[in-house]
């Protein structure tokens, strides 16, 4: 999940281009925001880790093994916004969808 962009693909061209590792030269805009950097190197480590997370959260498996309960607050927390997120990412697409 990295919206579309894979270090993988990207040549020294590109990564100057999109501002792998300084200001880039090509704008990215996500809602009302521009960024000369790769959107990929702006989410942090332990964003990526919650992110990775939460497909397993989906499938009810648990960093703890348990039940909900047996979770930090923060992790929880962590997967409820972004649930939210993703919930409000679909509703924009399918509102979309119906007017575009």
């Amino acid at each position: 999940m990295q919206l579309g962009l894979d270090c993988q693909d990207c040549d020294d061209v590109l990564r100057r281009e999109r501002g792998c590792g300084e200001r880039g030269i090509l704008p990215f805009r996500l809602d009302d925001d521009v960024f000369f950097r790769c959107p990929v190197k702006l989410v942090t480590p332990v964003t990526w880790e919650y992110l990775r997370a939460y497909n397993f959260y989906k499938k009810s498996i648990l960093p703890n093994g348990n039940n909900w309960l047996g979770e930090s607050q923060k992790f929880l927390d962590a997967m409820i916004v972004i649930e939210k997120e993703l919930n409000r990412l679909q509703a924009d697409e399918l509102k979309e969808k119906r007017h575009g």
